[in-house]
């Protein structure tokens, strides 16, 4: 299964409840212009501080209500692209353990 992720065209990550990076797959950290093991354990906002907040306010949704958010733009710049605006599409949605919201994915393109 994790070749399946690791291998898919397009980003996926999974947050924790204090939105800390547990995984990325090689399409997200290629977005990113990050190795995938730069982005383990930290936040979003501490590993791309010029993405727009669009990010923190979905993960924050996603955890406090438990209801997915899906193709919502997100834009900024990244490693991969210093000098250049870009934006995405990411769509986020909880990941539970029974009832209980364990974290957010994050699917983006």
């Amino acid at each position: 299964m994790s070749t399946l992720v690791d291998k898919a065209p397009i980003g996926l990550a999974l947050f924790d409840r204090a939105q800390r990076v547990v995984g990325v797959n090689e399409a997200l950290a290629a977005i990113n212009g990050l190795p995938a093991p730069a982005h383990i354990g930290r936040t979003h906002a501490s590993l791309l501080p010029d993405v727009d907040g669009s990010v923190q306010t979905a993960l924050d949704h996603v955890l406090r209500t438990g209801c997915s958010l899906i193709e919502q733009e997100a834009h900024g710049r990244t490693p991969a692209a210093p000098d250049r605006d870009r934006w995405w599409s990411v769509s986020y949605y909880p990941v539970r353990v029974g009832e209980e919201i364990i974290g957010v994915g994050a699917v983006c393109e």
